[in-house]
């Protein structure tokens, strides 16, 4: 019942968090003129894949850390 749950808040927070970013990025696009949209949308996209790209090597060292340490911890 429990684990039920979970999975919908997740599926919730991942809809939300799609709708948040297309509207973002919707009015990012509006704030600039036409010669300087398509510059303003790749540098968007860019910082976004770069921070995420970061974060998931960030992720993966913390679990390696974590592995290493409970391996020499017995």
């Amino acid at each position: 019942m429990i684990a039920r749950f979970g999975v919908l808040r997740i599926m919730l927070v991942g809809v939300g968090w799609n709708f948040l970013y297309a509207g973002g990025t919707t009015l990012l696009t509006t704030t600039y003129s036409d010669a300087e949209r398509g510059r303003a949308q790749a540098t968007n996209d860019m910082t976004i894949f770069v921070v995420g790209l970061m974060c998931s090597f960030g992720a993966g060292g913390c679990r390696q850390r974590r592995i290493l340490r409970a391996a020499h911890a017995d």
